[in-house]
C-alpha cells in the first residue's frame, strides 16, 4: 500500500508492506526490510501470541536486514473487538523491541490509522 501524506510543507510517501507470516516466503522477506527508514509492527490484541512473536521474531528479524537504528512503532490492532492482550503486554511488546511507541487501532472502522501514519512518518523524516 502506498500513502502520501504531508508534514510540515514536506511531501512524503510512505510504502507499506505486509510480510507475509508462512514459511514459503522467508526469503523475500530481506528484500522488503532493505532501505527501510521506519517500519510499523503489527499485533493482534485479540491474540496475546502475536506480541510473542513480535519480540522473539518480527522485531529481531527486521533489525537483522534494516539495522539497529530504524524506527520501529508497535500497532495494536483490533481495538474494537474482545482482547486477550493487555495493555501491560502491549506496553512490556513496545519496550522489549525498542518501539518509539505503541498505538492501538482498527484497520475495521479506522481508529487511530491516520496518526499511526503521521507518527511513522515523522519518526522517518528526524532520522533522514
Amino acid at each position: 500500500m502506498m500513502k502520501m501524506i504531508n508534514i510540515d510543507g514536506v511531501d512524503v510517501t510512505l510504502m507499506f508492506w505486509d510480510i507475509a507470516g508462512h514459511e514459503r516466503w522467508k526469503t523475500m522477506r530481506p528484500m522488503y526490510y532493505k532501505g527501510s527508514s521506519a517500519a510499523l509492527i503489527v499485533g493482534d490484541l485479540t491474540q496475546k501470541s502475536t506480541f510473542d512473536a513480535i519480540v522473539t521474531f518480527w522485531a529481531p528479524d527486521l533489525r537483522k536486514h534494516a539495522g539497529n537504528n530504524i524506527p520501529i512503532m508497535l500497532i495494536a490492532n483490533k481495538c474494537d473487538l474482545p482482547r486477550e492482550a493487555t495493555p501491560e503486554d502491549v506496553d512490556t511488546c513496545a519496550n522489549e523491541i525498542g518501539a518509539i511507541g505503541s498505538m492501538e487501532t482498527s484497520a475495521k472502522n479506522g481508529d487511530n490509522v491516520e496518526e499511526a501514519f503521521l507518527l511513522i512518518a515523522k519518526a522517518s523524516i528526524a532520522r533522514i
